[in-house]
């Protein structure tokens, strides 16, 4: 009885250390869930396969990083709000192309990587 006394006590120690480190500089943190989009458009191409090429490249690279390497790529503006590692994308995202004309009447096709992502925004108490 007593070996087991013991080892719920150690559980719960444990148990609290997990927590405390978790989130160490305020217990109480209240988290926005925030979802977003971006459109990354890559430069323009002469034809519709190597713009459809280079954004699903766009997508793969993106869907590759990590949590850190997301905040730049993504340009998400609040760094220092996102809770660690919690950025994130959301779907498998999804390319697209649209066709324009440039100054000198040549068509052009731009490439663009879309993704949904999702992070927590430490609130401000």
């Amino acid at each position: 009885m007593k070996t087991l006394t013991h080892i719920a006590a150690t559980a719960a120690i444990v148990l609290a250390s997990t927590t405390a480190i978790a989130e160490p500089l305020n217990s109480t943190a209240k988290f926005t869930s925030i979802t977003e989009t971006r459109s990354i458009e890559m430069p323009a191409a002469e034809n519709k396969q190597d713009a459809y090429d280079w954004a699903y490249v766009q997508l793969q690279n993106l869907q590759s990083q990590t949590p850190e390497q997301l905040k730049k790529s993504l340009k998400v503006w609040s760094p220092s709000n996102i809770k660690s590692n919690s950025l994130h994308l959301k779907d498998q995202g999804f390319v697209t192309v649209e066709e324009r004309m440039n100054n000198d009447g040549d068509l052009e096709y731009v490439g663009i990587a879309n993704v949904r992502y999702h992070y927590l925004n430490r609130e401000d108490n």
